[in-house]
């Protein structure tokens, strides 16, 4: 037997006890091993370990604490014997036990004991078990290996991975099976963010948790919840659903629903959904609409929408996406309509996905078919298809693609039949650094064909293009200046009978003007020249400026004013000689204390289009849009938030948008929103809300006077997307939903 108390220690077993541990002047129980357990003396209850040994030393197993049942740990008397591994020179394994190799289950805590005639190992406190895909955290663990059972008690935590997904299930009491992955838990917690549900007791498998005694459902944290779920039995398959006999439904103590059964999906970003719906306008006539949002599984997942129009004719679209054993996956789509006004019909359908040979290695392919149909005459009909085979390594990546667009016309234009034809290889080298240099060179090259058939013939012609890229570190030039540079080779002939040289070069420059001040300038310079067909020799040159002059003052926490401005912003054109883009923006912020503050920002655009770049502050100046917005936060309890624009086209200002939160306590926030129309004086939309806080639920009172609507409505926090609304119907003076149709809360 083996004692350690407040050191951490990992016991890993199998079905029968290996002790191994050379290099430990201690028994080091790592695993369990049939063949080393044929060692033991049954007359002597001895075990030898299956090396040899040095020392012996001897252990009282009837008087091992166990922490589940309580007991003596005091006494350690000299009678079974265990051999001990002596010590070994030049040891230098740390306190905790090294598992190399990879092991059925492992336990570890700061207490741990191995009864070594009843085959138990006992864990206490911050005990952890780990098996497969289980893990197992508690107070108290107790492993019985000749039963293949684990037993655990006090703060139970059980974590087990599904389908790619973690499902936990917290209690008191749990007992599980090692061989099978089947066991039970009582008062326990099963988690499905972000809601939970309570039960006494609840049976694991490996697919599903069953609670026979009856469940809680419920995402509020009260020990006596807003609203819960109660129901009579329940089967959870968790990330996926829960089926619950009887349930009812509480809300605020009163019982509003009970039903014989209930299937709640627990997917809350893939919900299955079934809407119908019937009716008649004048523009559609007698309609009828159906949408179905579908999952077969993890990999098969989808959308159906369907509508019918007595007046204007049919529509359906249809989205797949798959995954096949995690090698293939990609989507399917159809989209089909008939306009009967028009007697035309469009339909358009692709098949797009991947296939992962390896790791580094992938198949993309991309199949779509399209036609446009009016009457009995093709408008159009063409298939697309595109392959792309791509290797990566480390230094560089590879790519073969194919594609071809072909025309599937009854009547195909007898002059282009193959549209496009274009079979290609790209290869791309990553960035590198030059050894001995501060250079770093990167290149890009593509090699293909393309072909095109007119009147019978194919046309082809050959696609080169290649970039060699060489850039720079950066060099600091001194402690307030950066510069860096770079310079390109392009050759590219991807038109007959053309041939371009392009050389690229530019330098960036980084100036610091203190701490708060900083000035970027980049200038590029192309050149390019070559053979181009229908024209002479020409040579091409273009010169351009990037420059930006940014100020960032210190940053305030408590009391102060805070500036951030990019000065100016601009583009110039040199062969040109104007610019094409000039701005500045200011964000000013003044804070009276950690949570009121007032802040200001500006953004302008201006035309300088007849300023050359020497009379850049001398030269005329055009506003042509700028933006303005104030922000206020007045402690915690108000934000107000204001903004407009302004056109050049009208030379004013246009909308006013502003809107204001009034926290009035923990429980009440009243908000409301305006747009004012500045040119016309007069509101345009204006919205008030009440929101009141129901802990895990929340209410909100909406009036918007201008449009004469008034909403409430009501939801769960934790299920956004199924806030109810209602209104007042004063014909039947009842306040009815605004989507009847659509499930209540779940």
């Amino acid at each position: 037997m083996v004692k350690r108390s407040k050191i951490s220690a990992i016991i890993a077993l199998t079905l029968i006890l290996t002790v191994c541990g050379y290099g430990f002047s201690y028994a080091q129980i790592t695993s369990y091993d049939m063949n080393s357990y044929q060692n033991y003396n049954n007359n002597l209850n001895t075990y030898s370990t299956p090396y040899n040994t040095t020392g012996n030393q001897s252990f009282n197993t009837d008087q091992i604490y166990n922490p589940l049942i309580g007991g003596s740990s005091s006494v350690l008397n000299t009678q079974y014997t265990m051999p001990i591994p002596g010590e070994q020179p030049n040891a230098s394994q740390p306190d905790e036990f090294n598992i190399k190799n990879k092991l059925p289950i492992y336990v570890n805590g700061d207490y741990v004991e191995y009864r070594t005639i009843e085959e138990k190992v006992v864990a206490k406190g911050a005990a952890e078990v780990r098996h497969d895909k289980m893990q197992l955290i508690a107070n108290n663990i107790e492993a019985d290996l000749r039963k293949e059972l684990v037993f655990a008690q006090g703060k139970v935590v059980y974590w087990q991975e599904q389908g790619g997904k973690l499902k936990k299930v917290t209690g008191e009491f749990l007992v599980y099976n090692i061989k099978t992955g089947d066991g039970f838990m009582l008062d326990a917690i099963v988690y499905s963010d972000p809601t939970v549900t309570k039960a006494k007791r609840v049976e694991l498998s490996a697919n599903k948790i069953t609670a026979p005694e009856g469940v809680t459902y419920t995402s509020c944290d009260l020990d006596h919840p807003h609203w819960y779920i109660h129901a009579k039995e329940a089967v959870i398959y968790p990330n996926d659903k829960m089926i619950l006999k009887s349930p009812s439904y509480t809300i605020f103590g009163l019982t509003i629903l009970k039903l014989p059964y209930v299937t709640m999906n627990l997917r809350r970003k893939q919900e299955k959904k079934f809407n119908t719906n019937l009716g008649y306008t004048k523009p559609k006539g007698f309609y009828q609409t159906l949408s179905w949002d579908y999952d077969f599984g993890d990999n098969q997942v989808g959308s159906l929408n369907m509508e019918n129009q007595s007046a204007k004719g049919y529509f359906h679209n249809i989205r797949h996406n798959y995954r096949i054993r995690d090698k293939i996956s990609g989507n399917i789509y159809s989209d089909y309509s008939y306009d009967s006004l028009r007697n035309e019909t469009i339909s358009r359908s692709s098949l797009a996905g991947q296939y992962q040979i390896k790791n580094n290695a992938n198949l993309n392919y991309n199949i779509d078919y399209f036609s446009d149909v009016i009457g009995t005459y093709t408008q159009n009909k063409e298939l697309n298809s595109q392959y792309n085979l791509s290797y990566n390594e480390q230094g560089y990546d590879f790519l073969v693609r194919y594609k071809k667009r072909n025309d599937l016309s009854d009547r195909p234009n007898q002059y282009i039949s193959s549209l496009d034809y274009t079979p290609e290889i790209n290869v791309n080298t990553r960035r590198e650094k030059m050894a001995k240099t501060p250079l770093f060179l990167s290149t890009r090259s593509i090699l293909g064909t393309r072909e095109e058939t007119i009147a019978g013939t194919t046309a082809s012609r050959n696609i080169f293009d290649t970039q060699w890229r060489v850039d720079t570190e950066r060099f600091q030039l001194s402690s307030q200046t950066n510069l860096t540079v770079d310079s390109s080779y392009r050759l590219r002939a991807d038109r007959e009978n053309e041939r371009e040289n392009i050389l690229d070069g530019g330098a960036s420059l980084t100036q610091n003007f203190g701490k708060n001040l900083n000035a970027n300038m980049r200038y590029n310079n192309t050149r390019s020249y070559g053979f181009y067909p229908f024209q002479s020799n020409r040579i091409n040159t273009q010169n351009k400026i990037y420059s930006t002059l940014a100020y960032n003052g210190d940053m305030v926490m408590e009391r102060g004013t805070e500036l951030r401005s990019n000065l100016l912003q601009f583009y110039y054109d040199y062969d040109m000689n104007q610019f094409q883009s000039v701005s500045n923006d200011m964000t000013l912020t003044y804070k009276v204390d950690k949570f009121m503050y007032h802040r200001f920002y500006l953004r302008a655009s201006y035309d300088y289009h007849d300023t050359m770049f020497s009379n850049l502050f001398s030269g005329s100046m055009n506003l042509t849009n700028m933006y303005l917005k104030y922000d206020y936060q007045a402690g915690q309890r108000i934000n107000w938030q204001t903004s407009t624009t302004y056109d050049r086209m009208t030379r004013k200002y246009q909308t006013l948008n502003s809107t204001l939160q009034f926290v009035a306590s923990p429980f009440w926030t009243v908000n409301t929103d305006i747009i004012y129309d500045i040119p016309t004086k007069s509101l345009r939309n204006v919205n008030y809300y009440l929101v009141r806080d129901l802990h895990c639920m929340e209410a909100t009172l909406r009036a918007n006077p201008h449009q004469k609507e008034y909403y409430f409505e009501i939801g769960i926090k934790a299920f956004p997307e199924d806030r109810q609304r209602g209104y007042y119907d004063k014909t039947s003076g009842r306040i009815k939903r605004v989507n009847p149709g659509e499930r209540l809360f779940f």
